[in-house]
């Protein structure tokens, strides 16, 4: 009975020990992310931009920017931010001991002429199949009430 006894607090003291060394060795762990904070703006006009994707490439966490171009991100030091934007290069900043960010982006003149609005969305030139044309309003003198009988060239 003694025997069980001893063997009973010696494993609750093991336990006890292993609980507590998890403890700290998971704070530790915790204890390295920081908050990142900072703004993004325009390199040409020092605008602030909002709506910039901030995200890291090592981690699966993201953020966007407001309207006055500033974000808050949950980084750790080994951490590369990346900044996103349509009609922008992409940048990337590495973390390290830093706590603040400040980011200037540059317009990329290649992505705008490859992109093309449409209603549904955007689109780049080369998945558009046929032909894209621009009709003024003041040419569309036409008898019929819906345009799209007139664009099809039916009978009114």
């Amino acid at each position: 009975m003694y025997y069980l006894f001893n063997l009973m607090k010696r494993l609750s003291i093991g336990c006890y020990l292993a609980l507590l060394l998890m403890h700290y060795s998971s704070t530790a762990v915790y204890a390295q992310e920081k908050t990142v904070t900072g703004i993004v703006k325009d390199l040409k006009t020092g605008n602030p931009l909002p709506s910039v994707t901030v995200s890291s490439k090592s981690r699966n966490v993201k953020s966007v920017t407001d309207e006055g171009g500033g974000f808050s991100i949950v980084a750790v030091p080994k951490d590369t931010l990346e900044f996103t934007l349509v009609g922008y290069q992409p940048i990337l900043k590495a973390v390290g001991n830093l706590s603040v960010i400040e980011v200037s982006m540059v317009v990329d003149d290649k992505s705008i002429e490859e992109v093309t609005v449409v209603a549904f969305g955007t689109q780049k030139k080369s998945s558009i199949v046929g032909a894209i044309t621009t009709v003024n309003t003041k040419d569309l003198q036409i008898p019929s009430s819906n345009l799209t009988t007139a664009f099809a060239g039916l009978p009114v």
